[in-house]
């Protein structure tokens, strides 16, 4: 395997809900700041918003769903893999991305 290769969208996403998460960030000032210094295109832009805002309204959902899958409570899992999993059921279930999009793109980030 090469090296991981996250799209700009997806890593700017999962920065912001983990900031968010873990380091007491507020969304509606972070992410306008993480976007200004990205290169990304206006439709790159549009998804991250969706991706991060959408992540975090629905989190608790997710982290209901997730935690049917695990052996383990949802509370006992790394923090970077509860935001991962976030970002990768809000794709599933939210957008219209496909599921082996959302599966390997958000592993991509993992890594």
């Amino acid at each position: 395997m090469g090296k991981p290769n996250p799209t700009p969208a997806r890593l700017t996403a999962y920065e912001l809900v983990h900031q968010v998460n873990r380091q007491g960030a507020y969304a509606n000032l972070r992410l306008p700041e993480l976007l200004a210094k990205s290169k990304m295109t206006q439709a790159d832009k549009a998804f991250t918003t969706e991706l991060a805002y959408g992540s975090l309204r629905m989190q608790g959902q997710h982290d209901y769903l997730a935690a049917k899958y695990l052996d383990r409570p949802f509370s006992e899992v790394d923090e970077k893999i509860q935001d991962l999993l976030r970002i990768g059921i809000h794709q599933i279930t939210q957008m219209r991305v496909a599921s082996h999009a959302a599966v390997s793109e958000t592993v991509e980030v993992a890594n």
